[in-house]
């Protein structure tokens, strides 16, 4: 080797060992409260950025339970258009959204009955797991292709038969979200009431139900103020430490529950922190959120 590029490098371990030294020295003035206290603040800034999907899917969720006073399996909508009232991310308030929720832990296999498509009116939409990791696309764009027909959404721990004549889908959680949008051949009264007619023939209900589907449940959500966003501060885990503990936790997941730890998010476990933990949470949160 050149004495000029042993030089270099001899150059540049000299400056790394240089700034260690001296990050060394900064951390030897913090006492060990500070340091753990930073600890904290990096682990929490994480969990926000890390579990930001599955806390807006709660979020969504729990405006559906609690802003719709809806069960699982209900469908709401806004028959109207989106409106300001609809607190969702990437509302288009010309758009006319269907939400519903499923829980195949309390229901066991789900079914999702769409109509066919009918005098221009039909349907656009998406099913995702709690992560709002897409599973597949129904309606004119999806599995049905516009005609209609059965989905069957299963259990992450499904082991049976799936029966003929539906389309299934495997969400790696037991909750899960569809969208769908009313699609309408015109704003003429005549198509939106055709529309309308349309919705009111879909059906959602256990597969243990299926012989005798109860009574679909709608919920018109065009006055009522649906608050589905996250919020950046302390609830953010509460939220986070509460969806965690009704979902498997996959292999992918093991390294960030080690570091919610510190957090005292752990599944099995109540989530309470004091006054102090609040603080650094909400703080964390909003730096995460910036």
């Amino acid at each position: 080797m050149k004495t000029s590029s042993l030089m270099f490098i001899l150059f540049v371990i000299g400056i790394l060992m240089g700034n260690h030294s001296l990050s060394s020295q900064e951390a030897e003035q913090l006492s060990w409260q500070e340091l753990r206290q930073r600890t904290v603040h990096r682990r929490a800034v994480d969990a926000v950025i890390w579990g930001q999907p599955i806390v807006s899917f709660d979020a969504m969720r729990q405006a559906y339970l609690r802003d719709g006073k809806a069960n699982y399996n209900d469908v709401i909508w806004w028959p109207t258009g989106g409106g300001w009232k609809n607190q969702s991310l990437t509302v288009n308030t010309s758009v006319r959204y269907l939400y519903l929720f499923c829980n195949t832990k309390t229901d066991g296999p789900v079914v999702l009955e769409l109509p066919a498509e009918e005098n221009g009116a039909g349907f656009f939409g998406t099913i995702t797991d709690a992560w709002f990791v897409p599973l597949v696309d129904i309606g004119g764009a999806g599995e049905d292709k516009g005609k209609g027909g059965k989905y069957l959404i299963l259990p992450p721990d499904y082991k049976g038969e799936v029966p003929s004549g539906y389309f299934p889908v495997r969400p790696t959680t037991y909750n899960s979200y569809t969208l769908l949008r009313s699609i309408l051949k015109s704003d003429a009264e005549a198509d939106v009431n055709a529309g309308n007619r349309l919705v009111r023939q879909i059906k959602v209900y256990p597969l243990s139900k299926a012989a005798s589907p109860p009574e679909q449940r709608f919920v018109d959500m065009t006055d009522i103020l649906y608050q589905g966003l996250a919020q950046y501060d302390e609830n953010f885990y509460v939220s986070l430490a509460r969806i965690l503990t009704e979902e498997p936790i996959h292999p992918r997941d093991l390294e960030m529950m080690g570091m919610l730890l510190p957090l005292g998010i752990q599944r099995g476990k109540d989530f309470n922190p004091d006054a102090a933990m609040k603080a650094e949470l909400r703080s964390a949160a909003q730096e995460a959120h910036a």
